[in-house]
């Protein structure tokens, strides 16, 4: 690439000095380096072939030596040079087909459960084993993505716009009444008293979670104005939530990152930080970077430690899930060919590598689990894969979620629709869709080749349901997101 590089620099250091001193012309004249990629890339490499010949057939052991270094920079420049296309990332009309009908059934679960005798709040989880249980707690995140799927149903075409508008209004007006930290909701409230749970705490990654689909959520009902004009109450609410929220407080400055959380009652924020790019935190953090909450070096602060697997490479996460490195994905736009991007990509290739060798479907993130506390609930932890992760986890663990293949759905959807109609056939689909987990742990089966967890949780069933919304509408959470401007001005830390 000698040759190359020294005639590039040639022909611009004679240009520069022509303009400066004869021509006193195009003395702003400058092109992009693709643009100069494109055309000029023929004409380079016939000075690498000229300087090739010479060398090879003209002076010393040396010369032939560098006359087939610079013969080879031709097919290394071309090899170089093809970009690779991205994936096409659609889904088939009898998928889209099969999708709707898993979300019509996932709604159900939304339909039955958000109603007066909550506050129109949704439970967190409820539970159908031995005894049917209904958790009547709920989180920010299970809130926002609550609204979110009111507002997907009515893109589906199972609500119309004036149930969406009530739905959606009932529930804003009991968030706008709950108690409040510096305008960040709790994490746990009782959803018959509308009291704040023990123990009083503010989670960066709920209230980053709530924001950001508060942010999808005002946009995409903008598209709905012209059927409903009182749609515009619903998005004067969404902004009040919006800036009344202090959300930068959960920024430290010292270390550049965001505490886990805050401790109301002991006015004391937790030792432990979101720091790994590839987290659950990285929508909230690119909100936060985007809507001036925090500063742009936060984002440069987040820890990419890279890891490969066979042909792929990407950064870890902590635990290894499918949660942490696609929830984010909801909202945030995947740029090809950008670290993240193969970071996805490298997820997904090891979780179906950590399966390969059984007829197990793939997708393991944090989830339930059979196993059961004192009070006959279902236990829950992560789940990851070691590959992925920087702690370790114990392979001999295998719990498979089904809202781990939901998130991949818009970018591997043919896999996943298989890795769907898969888990279906092993008895894991119910009333609300596809059940909580599926554990093939052997020493929790009792003999068993495995065990389903038969519960539904409100935030793997939204983010389900949203994750479905965007395959079937080509990314339609994501755009609105983007299409705040705030969001959009921060694209380029993707």
């Amino acid at each position: 690439m000698l040759p190359r590089e020294a005639y590039t620099n040639a022909d611009a250091l004679i240009r520069a000095f022509f303009r400066l001193t004869v021509s006193r012309r195009h003395l702003l004249q400058w092109t992009t380096a693709e643009e100069n990629e494109n055309s000029r890339h023929i004409g380079i490499s016939l000075i690498s072939l000229a300087a090739g010949i010479v060398c090879l057939f003209a002076g010393t052991a040396i010369h032939r030596f560098s006359g087939i270094m610079f013969l080879s920079e031709i097919p290394f420049s071309v090899f170089s040079a093809k970009i690779k296309k991205a994936p096409v990332r659609k889904i088939s009309s009898d998928e889209r087909e099969t999708l709707v009908s898993y979300c019509r059934d996932m709604w159900k679960f939304f339909d039955d459960f958000c109603t007066s005798e909550y506050n129109y709040l949704i439970p967190d989880n409820i539970q159908l084993n031995s005894q049917f249980n209904i958790a009547k707690r709920t989180s920010p995140t299970n809130l926002g993505l609550m609204l979110c799927t009111f507002l997907a149903s009515r893109d589906l075409g199972f609500i119309d716009t004036k149930e969406m508008y009530v739905r959606i209004s009932l529930s804003l007006d009991t968030i706008g009444n709950l108690p409040v930290y510096k305008g960040n909701l709790y994490n746990w409230y009782n959803i018959e008293t509308l009291s704040i749970m023990e123990p009083e705490f503010i989670s960066s990654v709920d209230s980053g979670n709530f924001l950001c689909c508060l942010t999808a959520l005002k946009e995409g009902l903008k598209e709905y104005t012209d059927e409903l004009p009182q749609i515009t109450e619903l998005t004067d609410k969404i902004n009040r939530l919006i800036d009344r929220c202090d959300f930068g407080f959960l920024y430290s400055p010292r270390r550049n990152l965001f505490h886990t959380g805050f401790d109301v009652k002991n006015n004391k924020f937790s030792d432990s930080y979101y720091d790994l790019l590839m987290s659950e935190s990285r929508m909230a953090g690119y909100f936060a970077v985007a809507k001036g909450h925090a500063p742009v070096k936060h984002w440069q602060a987040l820890g990419r430690p890279l890891s490969a697997d066979g042909r792929y490479t990407g950064t870890v996460s902590w635990s290894g899930t499918m949660f942490e490195y696609f929830m984010p994905a909801l909202f945030l736009p995947d740029i090809p060919r950008t670290l993240a991007d193969e970071s996805l990509n490298f997820c997904i290739y090891a979780q179906k590598k950590r399966v390969r060798k059984t007829d197990i479907p793939y997708g393991i993130s944090e989830s339930a689990y059979y196993s059961f506390d004192p009070a006959l609930n279902y236990r829950y932890k992560a789940h990851g894969v070691s590959s992925l992760a920087m702690k370790r986890n114990n392979e001999n663990e295998t719990v498979i979620s089904p809202y781990s293949t939901f998130l991949t759905l818009p970018f591997d959807p043919h896999s996943a629709m298989k890795n769907l109609e898969h888990l279906k056939e092993i008895g894991m689909y119910g009333k609300f869709g596809f059940y909580e987990a599926v554990d093939f742990t052997p020493s929790r089966t009792d003999g068993h080749n495995y065990a389903i967890i038969k519960s539904y949780m409100a935030h793997h069933v939204g983010m389900s349901f949203l994750s479905a919304a965007n395959a079937v509408f080509s990314g339609i959470m994501q755009k609105r997101f983007m299409e705040n401007s705030f969001m959009a001005g921060g694209e380029s830390l993707l």
